[in-house]
């Protein structure tokens, strides 16, 4: 009888170039895709959506400001060809009126003087001026700092009292870029 054994001396099989070839074009192809998806993503989709958060003035946003530049609010000084400078308080925290320590607000408040040198005089009394914008917003009760309608008021208060410690119309206005209440 004979003995089938496979020829131990045959050449080890060599890969098919074919299979080769057709492997490496369907990973460039999937790698090319996936940029070319990327691509289009990133302008059809997020572009547009981070296109106002970049500063470009939207049509809308232009009207809008024309139209606030025409009417200022009571209060409030007209606006100069100079834009007024400003002094940021950020991060104060306080427990609004009645709330028993269960609530809290967080608040920046961006003081617009009529010049540098008001400038100069709220930064030589930045103690005085936040305890005295404390003090009015820990008299006011949750209910009256929840409503964003209140907020006008509020900015009212607070140039009342900043004007009351700065004679002479030195702050023209006030605003609240952080105004987080949990």
């Amino acid at each position: 009888m004979s003995e089938h054994t496979p020829d131990a001396a045959a050449p080890p099989e060599q890969p098919n170039k074919k299979n080769g070839m057709a492997s490496l074009l369907a990973t460039v192809g999937g790698v090319s895709a996936g940029i070319a998806i990327g691509v289009a993503v990133g302008l059809f989709v997020l572009g547009p959506r981070l296109a106002p958060a970049s500063g470009a003035p939207s049509p809308r946003a232009g009207e809008a400001a024309h139209q606030e530049a025409e009417a200022p609010a009571e209060g409030e000084h007209a606006p100069s060809a100079t834009p007024s400078p400003i002094y940021l308080i950020e991060n104060m925290v306080l427990n609004p009126a009645g709330s028993n320590g269960t609530r809290f607000l967080l608040l920046s408040v961006a003081i617009a003087a009529k010049d540098e040198a008001t400038i100069g005089l709220i930064k030589a009394r930045d103690a005085e001026v936040r305890d005295h914008i404390l003090r009015l917003f820990g008299s006011k009760s949750v209910d009256q700092v929840w409503a964003a309608s209140e907020r006008d008021g509020l900015r009212k208060d607070v140039l009342a009292v900043l004007n009351g410690l700065f004679p002479g119309g030195a702050v023209r206005t006030v605003y609240f870029p952080q105004f987080v209440i949990q």
